[in-house]
C-alpha cells in the first residue's frame, strides 16, 4: 500500500496553495500520518496550520519506521511536500514537553491543538537480561538504518515478534549483510500478525521462523549478549485478542546461541509529560483513559482504553442542513435543531410558528421523544385556535417626512415587511419580525425601531462607556445567538475578564454605522459586532449578512475619515451553543486591549466626523 498510494495521489488534483480564510491557528504534534492528514485537511479548510515534529524530519513512522524498499523516502518527501504547501509553518526538532507544552502553544494564539504523537517506544519483552548490550528496540533500529546511523550486528541475530515490524527488522537485517536472521515468535503461523505477503517476502529472502517459541532470558559472555534461553509453546483457549493463548510447555527449554537480540513485540506512547501538561489523563502502560460519570451514583469512572472515538449517541441526519437552511432554524455545535430559549421556550424553534420535538433537538429515548411531541402538538394548538396572532411590540415606523424612496429597506427585508408606494416606504407590522436591520441600513434615519431606537441605544452606549471607557471593550450583541452564549457562559461559570460591555440588539442587523461610531466618541478602544454565524444560523435569516457588509465597509474607512485603525473595529459569529467560545474571544479582545494600554495606543474619533 504504501508504494501503491503515492501512484494513486499522483492521478489526485492536488492544491499547489489555499488561500487562509478561517483566522484560528492550529497547532498539529506529530508529522506521521495521522498528522500529516489533519494538516491537509485543516489546510484544505483555510485554516493556519503549523506542524511540530521532534524529529529532524517530517514522515513520522513512514520516514523512521517503515524501510526504503518498502517505502522510498523520495517518494514520501514528495507526497508531504504537497501536503505542506498547505501549512503555514513546519518547526522540526521541536518536541511536546521539552521545546514547548500544551499550555505554552495555547497562550501562543493555538485555539485547537491535533496531539498525533504515535506509538514511538518499543514495548519490553519482560525476560531477564533484556538490557544488556547487544539487546535492541526494533522502532530504534529502523531509525538509526534510516538516519544512517552505524549500526553493528553480528553474524547471528533473532528478531522477537510476529507483526510487521519485525518483518521490517528482519529484511533490514538482511540486507546489512546478516548471514543468519531467526524470527522466534510464541504462536504459529496462523496467528502472526504480519501481512502474510511480507511473511513469504521474508522466507524466499533467508530468513528462519521459529513459531510457538517465546524467550526466557538472555545471558551474556565478555559484557555483551551471546545467547538466549527459549520456551516451547502450546496454543491453549483464546485470549482477549481472539487468538489462541500460548501456553509454556514444560522442560522444553533451549538455547541459542546469538550476535544480537531485536525486541519487535509492539509498541507504545513516549511521552511521560502529557499528562502532567494537559488535560488527558495516561495510564502507566501509556494508554488514554477515559473519565465518565455514572450518572445514577455520581461516581466517576476512570477506564483504560487502547482507542477512543468521541461521537454523541446519535447524530442528526444529513437532511437536517437543508431544513435549517429553508426552514432558517440554527443549529448547535452537534447539528442538532436549537429551541429559541432552553427554559423559557424549549419547544418553540426561533423562526414563529415552528415547533421542535423528539431527536431533531437532542438525543432523546421513545419517551422523551413523546412527551416533547406532546408539549409542541400543544404549541401548535394553542396559535391555530385563537384565530389571531399577537405581534410582539419591537416593529418598525418609517418616517415619511425624511424617506427619500432610496428602497434600501425594501431589500433589507426577508419578510416582505416594506414596500415602496409612491416613492415612499410602506410599512406592514404585522410582517415585521423586529430584527431592526432596515434601521440599520437607512441612511436618512426615516425608520425607528419601538424599544430599540437609536436614541435607546445610544442611551446604553453613554452609560456603559460613562466611567474610565478606555479600559473598556463594547460589544454590540444579537439577541438569540451571542448574546445566548454570553448568558451561556454566565450560567455555565466560564469565568470571563470584566472589561467587557455588551449592548443588546435583536439582530446585528441592527447595528447601523452610526452606533459604533457613538462608541468610539465615547471612548471606546474596540468596539465589537457580533452575531449568528453565516451562513443560515440567522434568526432573521439575512440580518447577519448586512451586519457583515456593513462592518467591513467601516472598518475600510475608519482610519482615513475617522483616525481610528481598522483593527480596532471586530466583527465575529458566535452561537448560542458556544459559551465556552465567547468567554474565549472576550478573553483574546481584553488581551489586545491590555497591551494597546501597555504600549499607550490610544484611539479617539476626529472631532466632527461622528
Amino acid at each position: 500500500m504504501e508504494n501503491g498510494l503515492p501512484d494513486y495521489l499522483k492521478k489526485q488534483a492536488l492544491p499547489e496553495k489555499v488561500p487562509v480564510t478561517r483566522k484560528q491557528k492550529v497547532a498539529v504534534v506529530g508529522s506521521g500520518p495521522a498528522g500529516l492528514t489533519a494538516a491537509y485537511y485543516l489546510g484544505l479548510e483555510g485554516h493556519t496550520v503549523t506542524i511540530l515534529e521532534a524529529n529532524p524530519e517530517l514522515g513520522g513512522m513512514l520516514r523512521y519506521g517503515i524501510p526504503e524498499y518498502r517505502l522510498p523516502k523520495a517518494i514520501l518527501d514528495k507526497e508531504i511536500a504537497a501536503i505542506t504547501r498547505l501549512c503555514h509553518k513546519v518547526r522540526c526538532n521541536a518536541s511536546l514537553g521539552k521545546d514547548f507544552t500544551i499550555e505554552s502553544l495555547k497562550k501562543t494564539g493555538y485555539e485547537a491543538i491535533f496531539i498525533a504523537i504515535g506509538a514511538q517506544a518499543n514495548q519490553k519483552m519482560r525476560i531477564e537480561g533484556e538490557n544488556l548490550p547487544g539487546v535492541l528496540s526494533g522502532i530504534e533500529f529502523l531509525r538509526d538504518v534510516t538516519l544512517g546511523n552505524k549500526v553493528s550486528l553480528g553474524n547471528k541475530i533473532a528478531v522477537i515478534g510476529g507483526g510487521n515490524t519485525a518483518m521490517d527488522v528482519a529484511r533490514t537485517a538482511v540486507r546489512l549483510g546478516v548471514k543468519e536472521v531467526n524470527v522466534v515468535y510464541r504462536r504459529s503461523r496462523l496467528e502472526m500478525p504480519a501481512n502474510a505477503e511480507e511473511i513469504e517476502q521474508a522466507e524466499e529472502e533467508g530468513v528462519h521462523f521459529q513459531f510457538l517459541t517465546a524467550p526466557v532470558k538472555a545471558s551474556a559472555r565478555a559484557g555483551k549478549v551471546a545467547s538466549m534461553e527459549c520456551i516451547k509453546m502450546a496454543l491453549g483457549e483464546p485470549d482477549s485478542s481472539g487468538r489462541r493463548r500460548p501456553e509454556p510447555i514444560a522442560g522444553s527449554e533451549f538455547t541459542m546461541e546469538l550476535d544480537n537480540i531485536i525486541a519487535a513485540i509492539g509498541q507504545a506512547m513516549d511521552n511521560p509529560n502529557l499528562d502532567r501538561d494537559s488535560q488527558i489523563e495516561i495510564s502507566k502502560k501509556g494508554n488514554p483513559v477515559i473519565v465518565s460519570e455514572n450518572v445514577l451514583t455520581g461516581d466517576l469512572l476512570h477506564t483504560e482504553v487502547d482507542l477512543a472515538i468521541l461521537a454523541t449517541a446519535l447524530e442528526p441526519d444529513e437532511s437536517s442542513q437543508k431544513v435549517s437552511e429553508i426552514l432558517h432554524i440554527p443549529r448547535n455545535n452537534d447539528g442538532f435543531f436549537m429551541e429559541s430559549h432552553p427554559k423559557l421556550k424549549p419547544l418553540d424553534s426561533p423562526g414563529d410558528g415552528i415547533y421542535l420535538c423528539g431527536a431533531c433537538e437532542a438525543p432523546r429515548d421513545i419517551k422523551d421523544s413523546v412527551a416533547t411531541a406532546s408539549g409542541a402538538a400543544s404549541r401548535a394548538n394553542i396559535v391555530m385556535s385563537k384565530g389571531e396572532v399577537e405581534i410582539e411590540g419591537i416593529t418598525c415606523v418609517v418616517d415619511t417626512d425624511k424617506c427619500v424612496g432610496c428602497g434600501l429597506c425594501v431589500k433589507a427585508c426577508p419578510y416582505g415587511a416594506n414596500k415602496l408606494v409612491d416613492k415612499k416606504a410602506v410599512h406592514n407590522p404585522a410582517q415585521c419580525h423586529g430584527c431592526g436591520t432596515c434601521v440599520g441600513e437607512c441612511k436618512f434615519n426615516a425608520i425607528t425601531q419601538k424599544h430599540f431606537t437609536d436614541d435607546q441605544l445610544i442611551a446604553e452606549i453613554d452609560a456603559a462607556l460613562e466611567d474610565d471607557p478606555k479600559n473598556k471593550v463594547l460589544a454590540f450583541c444579537c439577541n438569540w445567538c451571542s448574546y445566548g452564549g454570553a448568558d451561556l457562559a454566565g450560567v455555565s461559570r466560564f469565568s470571563y475578564p470584566p472589561e467587557i460591555r455588551i449592548v443588546r440588539v435583536m439582530c446585528s442587523g441592527r447595528v447601523s454605522e452610526r452606533l459604533i461610531l457613538r462608541a468610539f466618541e465615547k471612548g471606546a478602544q474596540i468596539v465589537w459586532v457580533t452575531g449568528c454565524h453565516l451562513p443560515s444560523d440567522c434568526h432573521y435569516i439575512s440580518g447577519n449578512y448586512f451586519a457583515k457588509d456593513r462592518v467591513e465597509k467601516l472598518q475600510k474607512q475608519l482610519p482615513t475619515k475617522y483616525g481610528i485603525p481598522s483593527e480596532r473595529l471586530k466583527l465575529n459569529w458566535i452561537s448560542a451553543a458556544e459559551g465556552a467560545v465567547f468567554k474565549a474571544y472576550v478573553t483574546k479582545l481584553v488581551k489586545e486591549l491590555k497591551e494597546y494600554q501597555e504600549k499607550g495606543e490610544f484611539v479617539a474619533l476626529r472631532r466632527g466626523n461622528s
